[in-house]
């Protein structure tokens, strides 16, 4: 059960997301969360360390599309400033969202890796849909109700055990790596 909400790498923030172990592992397009993940809860403006850490994942070659829940126009005019594709309306954790921006982007799921800063939705969906899960630590501590109430207190709860995942599955990999490693 535990899998569903198991990240493959968990980072301090997007600035240590390792592009180059991601392009190793065959990706070539970030989804991206926005509140509390690129930007501060609920912002109408992005910040210059943004949009230059976006810049240097094109010039690398990645492609990027905001995958939002949200359903008004914030999400369209947050995509324009970050000069990027978008999915707003996710439904995440369900899985279209994710399949809709992997078309929208002409890349597999299995090439592409989601980046947020939720367990119940960024990393559960992207699981779900077979896209490469990325947690990062939230901006800040506000947020929705729902998030702040709800999903939080849930991820308080089952944090260890996805630690205890994560922690099982580097230690594999790391096995494995170096027992082919001749």
């Amino acid at each position: 059960m535990f899998e569903h909400f198991t990240p493959q790498i968990y980072i301090e923030d997007v600035f240590a997301l390792p592009v180059g172990f991601l392009k190793s592992k065959g990706i070539k397009a970030l989804l991206l969360d926005l509140d509390n993940t690129l930007t501060v809860w609920h912002a109408e403006k992005v910040p210059q360390n943004i949009l230059s850490l976006l810049r240097r994942w094109e010039e690398q070659g990645m492609k990027l599309c905001l995958l939002s829940n949200n359903r008004g126009k914030r999400v369209e005019h947050m995509a324009q400033l970050l000069g990027i594709a978008y999915v707003k309306n996710a439904n995440k954790p369900s899985k279209g969202g994710y399949l809709r921006a992997c078309e929208k982007l002409e890349v597999l799921p299995a090439q592409t890796a989601m980046v947020g800063d939720q367990l119940l939705t960024d990393v559960c969906g992207a699981n779900r849909a077979g896209v490469y899960p990325v947690l990062v630590k939230p901006i800040a501590k506000r947020e929705m109700r729902w998030t702040m109430y709800f999903s939080r207190n849930v991820e308080k709860l089952i944090m260890p055990r996805v630690m205890q995942n994560l922690k099982a599955a580097e230690k594999a990999s790391a096995l494995t790596y170096t027992d082919n490693s001749f």
